[in-house]
């Protein structure tokens, strides 16, 4: 756990899928392009120089390539895109079992019974499958409200985590994307 003046947060990390109409061929058009002529990114008690970024950033366009529609669509399905988006992520069919197994036997635990542990796997299992089609399912509507704004454009992934330190915290969520068409996908 990381604790910043007035701040405490547990780790995550994200992925951004970002637009570009023009891939900028140096890091100092980098620079310019997401953050004009701002010279510094300020996040809680850390700062890092707008040149700083535009390099990691420059850098890591370099090391990618433009993103399939499959791979977006991949992407998209692997994390958090806001509530309307995501599925109920509790185990009702798992849940049903544990509770009558409990009712059966208080004070005892389903997986240590090995009847009852199968049942509550398949269960779970269920759930799984259940939520992973549902998943699919809210993926190709979302992309689909989404894709317009990205027709033309050549899409990257980028990827920052804060359980990296305060330069990948800021690089997460010091909002360096916010000129750019992109999308955020939470992985926490």
């Amino acid at each position: 756990m990381k604790i910043r003046k007035g701040f405490v947060s547990n780790s995550s990390s994200s992925s951004f899928l970002v637009a570009f109409s023009k891939i900028p061929k140096t890091v100092d058009k980098m620079r310019i392009l997401l953050f004009g002529e701002k010279e510094e990114i300020r996040m809680y008690d850390y700062s890092m120089t707008t040149q700083e970024i535009a390099k990691r950033v420059f850098n890591d366009l370099k090391s990618g390539s433009p993103l399939s529609e499959a791979e977006i669509m991949e992407e998209l399905s692997c994390g958090y895109l806001g509530d309307e988006w995501s599925p109920d992520w509790r185990s009702k069919r798992a849940d049903a079992v544990e509770k009558e197994f409990r009712q059966k036997f208080p004070g005892q635990e389903v997986r240590k019974d090995p009847e009852w542990s199968s049942r509550w796997r398949e269960a779970l299992d269920d759930d799984f499958a259940e939520r992973r089609a549902l998943i699919d399912e809210l993926t190709k509507k979302f992309w689909e409200t989404e894709k317009g704004r990205f027709d033309g454009k050549q899409v990257y992934r980028f990827h920052y985590s804060d359980n990296e330190g305060d330069r990948e915290s800021l690089m997460e969520h010091g909002g360096i994307f916010d000129a750019l068409l992109y999308i955020r996908i939470s992985h926490h």
